[in-house]
């Protein structure tokens, strides 16, 4: 292997996503997905439908797993296709399995500096202590280090030994030698240090007969709408905004009397949803032009607003020439027109003749109420301006349904440690997995409890402590927890503490 400089350490990612198979297998499942690129031209949704229905993984699972391939850049995905990474390639044909840790090494960190810590045999705990210790990695359970495990014991560069450690073999000790690796950001301690230290964590883990309870008992078992409503991240004023600007869509856009009244109700919903949006209108302009400023992919659309008395947008009251010429004055990435119920083969017709979106003001109504009970990133409503013609919702409304869901699966996960660790004492994933079948309308596998419950054991939240070998236990009250969210929702809001107008 020759040697190849990494990213900077800041530009370098933290997390990475095991593959199907065992610490053993991840070279096994990926070289399928490989050959899948080979001998076949797949769109990335193709890719993941078929690798879930392969390893029987969740829609939301394969998606993770398809997304840190492209990131890390052993897959390469454009908008018509994906295909093999140069990495992958060359290790198809060369075999040579260290191509892909290097790749994988250049850009996501802690993974020759994994191995470089592994010049002595380490547990996972300590290899924690050391990510934490040495490059202030922040994690709070060994998810991340068993994840690096997976990739790095089945490239055959790591192999466990005796006492439930990890040790390099002569493959792992060559590719130190032919990569830049990040030094520590403190001087390393003698090895006895570092063992003391740990050891004296070790003993501070929680053990059954210290567990307190911090939730009372609860009968019965919590459907998914109650596990929703009870972590309803918005406040009341952010759902009566949205009951609000549903109540005037509809009706302002039958209000021909006034259309610069809903010209401006339309800027008003598109702020609402997290846009920059402006009202313009009058001769030569745009009715409302849309922003999207944050995130990495920002884009711009010019929105007609039509009113119409009959409730049915027609293809006679569109200028469809008009729009083309918005779109390049304002140097917009896309059109939309906006009306009540519209319909009629020539309207959809001409759309798309002219790259036109169309939407209903009745689903613009519907997705501010959405909105206002679970908000999406700008990134999720680009989807609704891609394609030509009728607007497609589709991909919006299965993104609230995964918030929801998401939502729900850590509220349920939540109470069923405080139900369960007076009886049970701190909950390893294998129990929780136990516990949760039945409180959700599909029992989550248990990567995704470990997942979920790195979340919420995050600094920021603090919901559970834990971690997988000792098992959790709730952190404090969830209204403790809740209290803190809403603080730091306060501190985001305008207007609230820590953040001027």
């Amino acid at each position: 292997m020759t040697a190849q400089q990494p990213l900077s350490w800041e530009a370098r990612k933290k997390s990475v996503t095991p593959m199907p198979g065992g610490y053993g297998g991840f070279l096994t499942s990926f070289r399928w997905i490989a050959e899948q690129l080979c001998e076949n031209s797949l769109s990335e949704e193709s890719l993941r439908r078929r690798f879930a229905e392969q390893f029987r993984l969740t829609a939301k699972a394969s998606a993770n797993r398809i997304s840190f391939l492209k990131r890390s850049g052993l897959v390469n995905a454009s908008a018509s296709a994906c295909g093999a990474g140069p990495a992958t390639m060359e290790w198809m044909q060369s075999g040579d399995s260290g191509l892909l840790i290097r790749q994988i090494h250049s850009t996501t960190r802690f993974i020759g500096e994994m191995l470089d810590e592994l010049r002595e045999p380490r547990s996972a705990e300590e290899l924690l202590y050391c990510a934490n210790e040495h490059f202030s990695m922040g994690w709070m359970s060994t998810m991340q280090i068993n994840n690096r495990r997976g990739w790095l014991q089945s490239a055959g560069l790591l192999t466990p030994v005796a006492a439930e450690k990890l040790a390099l073999t002569e493959m792992g000790i060559e590719f130190l030698a032919a990569n830049a690796c990040e030094p520590p950001m403190l001087e390393r301690q003698e090895n006895s240090e570092v063992l003391t230290k740990l050891t004296s964590l070790a003993r501070r883990a929680p053990h059954r007969h210290d567990v307190k309870p911090t939730l009372e008992p609860r009968s019965g078992v919590p459907k998914l709408a109650s596990a929703v409503a009870a972590t309803e991240p918005h406040s009341s004023s952010d759902a009566n905004s949205g009951h609000s600007l549903e109540a005037r869509i509809r009706q302002d856009a039958l209000d021909t009397g006034d259309p610069a009244r809903f010209e401006k109700t339309v800027r008003d919903a598109f702020e609402f949803l997290g846009f920059v949006a402006q009202h313009l209108g009058g001769s030569g302009q745009t009715d409302v032009l849309v922003q999207a400023f944050h995130g990495v992919d920002r884009y711009r659309v010019a929105v007609d607003a039509k009113t119409t008395a009959s409730g049915s947008l027609k293809d006679q009251q569109v200028n469809w020439a008009t729009l083309v010429e918005h779109r390049r004055q304002h140097d917009a990435d896309y059109s939309l027109v906006i009306g009540p119920k519209p319909s009629g083969a020539s309207l959809m017709k001409f759309a798309k003749t002219y790259d036109v979106t169309v939407l209903s003001s009745e689903e613009l109504a519907v997705l501010c109420e959405l909105h206002a009970r679970n908000p999406l990133t700008l990134a999720s409503y680009r989807s609704l301006f891609m394609v030509a013609g009728e607007a497609d919702t589709r991909a919006v409304r299965e993104a609230h349904r995964e918030a929801d869901e998401k939502f729900a699966f850590a509220a349920c996960v939540v109470q069923a440690i405080g139900e369960l660790q007076e009886q049970l004492g701190a909950l390893s994933v294998d129990s929780l997995r136990v516990a949760l079948h039945g409180r959700m309308p599909s029992t989550p596998d248990k990567e995704s409890i470990g997942e979920m419950l790195d979340v919420l054991a995050s600094p920021l939240i603090g919901a559970v402590e834990g971690s997988p070998e000792v098992g959790y236990v709730l952190a404090c009250s969830p209204s403790i927890t809740a209290n803190r969210l809403r603080v730091f929702a306060s501190m985001l809001t305008p207007g609230g503490d820590g953040v001027s107008q």
